[in-house]
């Protein structure tokens, strides 16, 4: 059984159109949700930096067209496609919202597909651009949407053996009502019951009730109020906070004689329902069983005669009412199968070799003449430090031809003529549309990455403006933020956190993250950031005296001599954080 729901997504107060993409992207691409990205499925983008794509499309689309809307432009639509408990499995949810997302667009839109694992129920996210592929057109929520939503995932649900929603209800109920009595038990609710158990067995005093609790595995904590600990809780949880019932007073009272104890409703084990077979046709008897009416018995039988009647007309347009030339068919179907699949993956290997040799001979191109000049230097150390990135793409490029035993580089234009070539060597559609299909993905896949290149060339040419003091004269580095280069080159922040994400820079002899020149100011006010007071504190470290090591409060007033005015807690901080040891532990008798 699945459900659904689709929302059009705004760009809202305050957020760009990159910002609003990039922000439910990345919700739904969550790794601690999707198996670390696993369950993540892209169609005519890259997953990885779908925003950028998404956002590009849009800048197409407005410069092909002129057409520009407020802040009413419907930017992506989101679907939401949830499963029962038990019914499927991750990989098969996935594929399912795949063929929901592309029948529904009709293959004219990009999209990602995200499953969470994170609930009891596992779920699709599907996100698809509200631009159209060939960027003249977009999709327009249309009336009865939502409907038309339903109905096709109940289609697909059926096909593929899963039951469906008969009778949906207009309005839905909260997660939690919907679990009812199936929900997990809450930490609270697993104490009540291991409190109700060892009541069961009638101890004779509270400490004996407490020696129980302890045989179940429990952790007792406290004299006066004891403090349970135990399963997977992270903290412990008082007693007198288990609710009326289960305080040490109304326990002791019970065990007294004096109460009577009553027992919180148990939970129900969750049972897992079992997967519906691939039949069509409505089980009448068991749906009458059920409780349903003759009506129902009446339409049941009408919709099973239409299905049958379906089957039977497809049997005989195709001539399968042979037993024997069914079988035939259904071999030689077989054996097509195969050999389809043998060709496709031909074409897949050689298609990945094109386009990583086609991403190399661009970058040979482009950093040819930067490494002809670094060799008339003769090979300058200074000259690497100035172009390392050229020039480590130029070396790279350079022993993939030479490991691939290339002598004349074959041109983007050959390339491309070897991708026709392929798809018209095959008299199979199926194959010339897959080979489509995939060289789209292909350049698409190259768009993205020039297009996270460019960013991180616009990233790396603005840190260099913004930190010049550091690399030229080796001075601190001075207060620059995510948010405030983002601004200054026109992206989201979280843009600018992937771009910077595992990168490094080669800085004399020092390999350096990217993410460290992005510094914070000691405050708001201050022109100074903790990377210069690090500095300031480290130079003052090393030239005190030995026997007689500077306190935290002695460096915080040498650093307000310097015009640094900071806590003395601010200073044990920084000083924490260098693994630089206390004055007591520094001092050499």
């Amino acid at each position: 059984m699945a459900t659904t729901r689709l929302m059009p997504l705004h760009t809202g107060k305050g957020r760009t159109v990159g910002q609003a993409i990039s922000d439910i992207i990345d919700y739904s691409k969550n790794p601690q949700k999707t198996d670390n990205g696993r369950l993540i499925t892209s169609w005519q983008c890259d997953s990885r930096i779908a925003d950028a794509e998404f956002l590009f499309t849009k800048n197409q689309y407005i410069q092909k067209t002129g057409r520009v809307r407020g802040e009413d432009d419907v930017i992506a639509y989101h679907l939401r496609q949830s499963f029962v408990p038990g019914e499927i499995t991750p990989e098969e949810a996935n594929r399912l919202g795949c063929e929901l997302a592309k029948r529904f667009t009709k293959g004219k839109h990009a999209y990602i597909v995200c499953t969470h694992i994170d609930k009891e129920h596992i779920h699709n996210h599907v996100i698809w651009n509200s631009t159209a592929l060939d960027q003249t057109r977009k999709f327009r929520n249309f009336w009865g949407s939502t409907r038309a939503v339903r109905r096709l995932n109940d289609t697909i649900c059926i096909e593929n053996g899963y039951s469906i929603v008969e009778n949906p209800k207009r309005h839905g109920k909260s997660y939690n009502k919907w679990l009812g009595d199936k929900k997990k038990p809450s930490h609270r609710e697993r104490i009540c019951a291991a409190i109700d158990d060892a009541l069961a067995q009638k101890p004779e005093s509270f400490d004996a009730l407490l020696e129980l609790l302890r045989q179940a595995g429990y952790e007792i904590k406290g004299k006066k109020v004891p403090s349970l600990l135990g399963g997977e809780q992270q903290k412990s949880i008082r007693m007198d906070t288990l609710g009326a019932g289960y305080t040490p007073e109304d326990l002791r009272a019970v065990i007294a004689g004096e109460k009577e104890h009553t027992p919180r409703k148990r939970w129900a084990e969750t049972k897992l329902p079992e997967k519906r077979g691939g039949n069509l046709l409505v089980d009448i008897q068991a749906k009458l069983q059920e409780g349903k009416g003759a009506g129902y018995a009446r339409w049941a039988t009408l919709f099973n005669l239409k299905q049958m009647a379906q089957t039977v007309a497809y049997l005989q347009d195709h001539e399968l009412i042979d037993y024997s030339v069914l079988s035939e068919k259904a071999a030689a179907a077989s054996t097509r199968f195969n050999e389809l699949s043998a060709k496709i993956k031909s074409a897949e290997a050689r298609m990945a070799e094109i386009a990583v040799m086609r991403t190399h001979i661009i970058n040979y191109a482009k950093t040819r003449d930067t490494y002809v000049a670094y060799r008339k230097a003769g090979y300058s150390k200074k000259f690497l430090a100035e172009h390392e990135s050229e020039i480590t793409l130029h070396k790279a490029a350079k022993k993939f031809f030479d490991d691939q035993g290339i002598q004349k580089l074959p041109t983007v234009k050959s390339l491309q003529a070897e991708y026709a070539a392929l798809m018209n060597t095959s008299d199979d559609h199926e194959v010339q549309r897959y080979v489509k299909e995939k060289l789209s993905e292909a350049q698409a896949l190259i768009k993205g990455v020039h297009t996270r290149c460019d960013t991180l060339v616009q990233m790396l040419t603005l840190i260099g403006r913004e930190q010049h003091g550091f690399f030229c004269g080796g001075e601190a580095l001075l207060p620059v933020t995510m948010q405030q280069l983002s601004e200054k080159m026109g992206v989201s922040t979280s843009t600018v956190s992937r771009a910077a994400q595992n990168k490094y820079i080669q800085f004399q002899g020092r390999i350096i993250p990217v993410r460290s020149f992005f510094t914070t100011a000691i405050r708001p006010d201050a022109a100074v950031s903790s990377h210069a007071v690090k500095q300031r504190l480290q130079s003052l470290i090393r030239a005190e005296d030995p026997a007689a090591p500077l306190s935290d409060e002695a460096l915080r007033l040498a650093l307000s001599a310097l015009g640094i005015e900071v806590s003395r807690r601010a200073v044990a901080k920084y000083r924490a954080e260098m693994g630089i040891p206390s004055s007591s532990q520094r001092k050499k008798r």
